[in-house]
């Protein structure tokens, strides 16, 4: 999942503003089913890991903001040509191995 929302991130980076970007009254602006899905499915899937020793104990949700901070940071990264585009997958490999402590 963290390589696919990556690779999403790199190649529709505008779709990617839209999704993060807030209205002019400060509301967030809808995301559409497909985003909510996205992080609802991220967030079943630390819960999980959670209870199969993979993620420490807590707050599911502030593991989840963590994971997507990352891999959106990976994404930033890449389309503003700080780090190379054949690179993104392994990042984000990375990114869940030091997050899972080698277990992703």
């Amino acid at each position: 999942m963290a390589v696919a929302y990556v690779r999403f991130a790199v190649h529709d980076s505008a779709l990617l503003d839209v999704m993060f970007a807030r209205k002019k009254d400060g509301g967030p602006v809808d995301m559409g089913e497909g985003a909510v899905r996205l992080f609802t499915d991220m967030g079943v899937l630390i819960r999980e890991a959670q209870e199969a020793g993979a993620l420490p104990p807590g707050d599911p949700e502030r593991l989840r903001l963590l994971l997507v901070a990352a891999l959106q940071g990976i994404a930033v990264l890449v389309t503003s040509g700080r780090a190379p585009l054949d690179r993104a997958e392994s990042l984000a490999h990375d990114a869940v191995a030091l997050f899972t402590g080698g277990a992703g």
